[in-house]
């Protein structure tokens, strides 16, 4: 068992390759669990998760969209992305965002296919 607590997981920053992993990144059938910070105005590539993703606001603001929709999240807000939803998540270009992410299996970067 690991045990994060708040304060320890909002000084958490992020690594060149993205999120700072707690856990993982194992890109299988286990959790992988990070702490995801973006500045004011970031926002990450197009990406989807096999498995789904589920995104727990720490501090600051930010945003989800897909292709049809674009939710604000705050401290406290979860995201649930379905396994294989295409979506970006940043930060509102006035706040920075700090969330916690869970995922299981790859995901895969760049825009949906065509149909």
């Amino acid at each position: 068992m690991k045990t994060v607590r708040g304060d320890d997981a909002r000084g958490l920053g992020p690594t060149q390759q993205g999120p700072h992993w707690i856990e993982g990144p194992h890109t299988s059938d286990r959790l992988d669990v990070g702490v995801v910070h973006l500045e004011a105005g970031g926002v990450t590539p197009p990406h989807a998760h096999v498995g789904g993703q589920v995104m727990v606001v720490i501090e600051g603001r930010g945003f989800v969209q897909t292709a049809d929709e674009r939710v604000v999240m705050e401290p406290g807000d979860i995201v649930i992305a379905d396994p294989g939803e295409h979506h970006v998540h940043g930060a509102v270009d006035e706040s920075h965002v700090i969330h916690l992410t869970i995922t299981t299996g790859p995901h895969l970067i760049g825009e949906p296919p065509e149909n």
